[in-house]
C-alpha cells in the first residue's frame, strides 16, 4: 500500500510539471526530486498519525475487547449488515475467558437454582457463527491504533476499537486485606468456585456470612446465600454491612424500602448500618474507619465483598499514563454515543465506561444490555459513514429491578411500587433465560435466515400487543403474592412503561388498596 501511494505521488508530480513543459526553462530535475522527497516525507507522516488504517474501499479492522453484554449483541448483529460492508470488515473478539457468565443469573447460580452451563454464553461458538475471529487471550496494552496481547506480545491493528471489559469491585486494591481474606464478586467464576470449595470443607454449624455492600447485588446475594446454606448450617447467620447510609436502596420509595425491610426480617437477614466504612480486613474480622470513636470490629466466618463496580486498576493506570483514554474511578470517559472523549476511534460500554453526561449512572445490567444496538449502529457509522452521525444513548429514568430471594420467589420494584412472590421469580427467570438463550450455541438461528433481518432491535421489544388490563384489576395483580401466570403482570408493567397515564391510574389503585389494609 505504501509503495502504491508513493507511485501515485510520483506520477502526480511528473504530470503537474509536464503541464508546464512549454516553460522549458522552469523545469529543473533537481527541484523536482527535492519536491518528490518532501512529498514522500509528508505522506509517511500522514500514515503514522491516527486515521482509519484502510481506505473506504478496503478492509477495515474492528477489534472488540471483552465479551460483555454490549459486545455479544454486536457480534450477533454483524451478519445482518449489507454484503458490501461485510466484505470490507474484519472483526476480532478478544477475551481472557472462553465463556461469559450472565451477571443477572449469578445469584441464581449461587442459590443452586441454575447450573453453570445455563448461565454461560460461549464466546468462541458465537463468534464462529457470526464470522468473527475469537482470540482467547489477555490484552496488556492499548495504543491509538493497535492492542498488545499477553501471549507472545502479539499486536492487532484496528480502525476501530471497542471495550466491554466489565469491572472489578471497589476497594479490592485500596483496602488492606480484601484480596487476601474476602470473596470478591469479581471475577464471577472465581467467586462461585470459592463457595463450592468452602462446601467441600464442610460448613460449620455456627457459620457467619457477612456481605459488605448494601446495593441490590449485596442484598440479592444475602438472600441466595441464606437459601443455599440454611440446610447445611442450622445456625447460619447472614448479615449485610451497609456503610455510609442509614437505609438500603435509599433512592427508592418509602413503600419499597419498608417492603424490603419486612422481607429481610422474614428471612432473618441482619442489616448493619454503619456511618463508617471498612478500613481493613483481617482473618475473621472487619475493621472500621471510626475516627476518634471506637467502632468494634465485626466477626465473620466468610466475607463476601460486593461493594459495587470499579475500573480495572492495572489497565487504568497504564492508559492514563499514556493518555490514550481518560479514566475516572468509575471507568473510561465516553460521550453518550459510547465514543471515548479522547480517542474517537475507541468506544467503551458497560461497567468499564462512564458517560460524562450521566456520571452517576448505576452500573447495572439494564444499561449494559441497552447499549448493544446503539453501539452496533454507531460503530458502523464511524467506519462506513461520511458524516459519522452517532446516536445518543438516553438512560431510562426508571426500570424494572428484580431481586432473587433464592427460594423460588423474588422481590421487584418498578414505578416506585414493590411486588413479590412466586410470579416475580418466574418473570425474572423468563427475562434472564430469554436474553442468554439469544447467544447460546444450541439456540442460535440458521445464519441464512437471520441475515434476512434488516434491523437490530432491543432484545425484549414487544412483538405482540394485548388489550390493557383495567387499572383497578392491574393493581390487584401486581399486589398479589399468589402463584400467577407471570405474563399478565409482565404485560401490565410494559403497558405502564409505554403509557404514563395508565401507569398513574394503576399506581393510584395500588396506593388506595394499601391504605385500606
Amino acid at each position: 500500500m505504501f509503495r502504491i501511494r508513493n507511485a501515485i505521488v510520483l506520477i502526480f508530480l511528473i504530470y503537474s510539471n509536464l503541464l508546464d513543459f512549454h516553460h522549458v526553462k522552469s523545469f529543473k530535475f533537481t527541484d523536482f526530486f527535492v519536491t518528490f522527497r518532501k512529498k514522500l516525507r509528508d505522506n509517511s507522516m500522514m500514515s503514522s498519525t491516527h486515521k482509519p488504517l484502510s481506505s473506504s474501499n478496503t478492509l477495515k479492522s474492528l477489534v472488540l475487547v471483552g465479551g460483555g453484554h454490549g459486545h455479544i449483541q454486536l457480534v450477533k448483529s454483524l451478519p445482518i449488515i449489507s454484503i458490501s460492508k461485510r466484505n470490507r470488515l474484519r472483526v476480532t473478539l478478544v477475551d481472557v475467558n472462553q465463556f461469559a457468565i450472565y451477571s443477572g443469573m449469578i445469584p441464581g447460580l449461587v442459590s443452586s437454582q441454575y447450573k453453570t452451563n445455563e448461565t454461560c454464553i460461549g464466546l468462541k461458538s458465537l463468534s464462529s457463527w457470526a464470522g468473527v475471529e475469537f482470540i482467547n487471550d489477555e490484552v496488556t496494552d492499548i495504543k491509538s491504533n493497535h492492542i498488545v496481547l499477553k501471549n507472545g506480545s502479539k499486536r492487532i491493528a484496528f480502525d476501530c476499537l471497542s471495550l466491554d471489559l466489565g469491572s472489578t469491585v471497589s476497594g479490592l486494591e485500596e483496602i488492606e486485606g480484601v484480596k487476601e481474606f474476602t470473596w470478591p464478586t469479581r471475577p464471577i467464576n472465581k467467586f462461585v468456585e470459592r463457595i463450592e470449595q468452602a462446601e467441600k470443607r464442610n460448613i460449620a454449624k455456627n457459620t457467619s456470612v457477612v456481605i459488605v455492600g448494601g446495593g441490590a447485588a449485596g442484598i440479592e446475594l444475602a438472600f441466595c446465600m441464606k437459601a443455599r446454606w440454611s440446610k447445611l448450617c442450622p445456625n447460619l447467620s447472614v448479615s449485610i454491612v451497609n456503610s455510609g447510609s442509614s437505609e438500603l436502596l435509599a433512592s427508592e420509595s418509602l413503600s419499597c424500602r419498608i417492603s424490603l425491610q419486612k422481607l429481610l426480617k422474614k428471612y432473618n437477614i441482619t442489616v448493619l448500618h454503619s456511618p463508617y466504612r471498612v478500613s481493613r480486613v483481617t482473618k475473621s474480622y472487619l475493621h472500621f474507619d471510626s475516627g476518634t470513636s471506637k467502632e468494634p470490629p465485626l466477626h465473620y466466618t466468610y466475607c463476601i465483598w460486593a461493594t459495587g463496580a470499579a475500573a480495572h486498576t492495572k489497565l487504568r493506570s497504564t492508559l492514563q499514563e499514556k493518555k490514550v483514554l481518560d479514566y475516572t474511578s468509575r471507568g473510561i470517559k465516553t460521550y453518550s454515543s459510547f465514543q471515548s472523549t479522547t480517542s474517537p476511534q475507541i468506544f467503551a460500554v458497560g461497567d468499564c465506561a462512564t458517560i460524562i453526561t450521566h456520571p452517576n449512572l448505576p452500573k447495572c445490567g439494564v444499561h449494559a444490555v441497552r447499549s448493544g444496538p446503539i453501539l452496533f449502529e454507531n460503530i458502523l457509522n464511524y467506519l462506513f459513514s461520511d458524516n459519522q452521525s452517532l446516536k445518543k444513548y438516553t438512560p431510562q429514568s426508571d426500570f424494572l429491578k428484580l431481586i432473587n430471594c433464592g427460594n423460588g420467589t423474588a422481590f421487584g420494584i418498578c414505578f416506585g411500587i414493590p411486588f413479590q412472590g412466586t410470579w416475580v421469580w418466574k418473570m425474572k427467570d423468563f427475562i434472564d433465560k430469554s436474553f442468554v438463550q439469544l447467544f447460546q450455541e444450541q439456540f442460535l438461528p440458521d445464519i441464512k435466515e437471520f441475515q434476512k433481518m434488516n434491523e437490530i432491535e432491543q432484545y425484549d421489544k414487544r412483538k405482540n400487543m394485548f388489550e390493557k388490563v383495567d387499572p383497578k384489576k392491574a393493581a390487584k395483580v401486581l399486589s398479589s403474592e399468589d402463584d400467577l401466570d407471570f405474563q399478565s403482570p409482565l404485560n401490565i408493567l410494559r403497558d405502564m412503561k409505554e403509557d404514563s397515564v395508565y401507569a398513574m391510574n394503576v399506581i393510584h389503585h395500588i396506593n388506595l388498596s394499601q391504605k385500606q389494609l
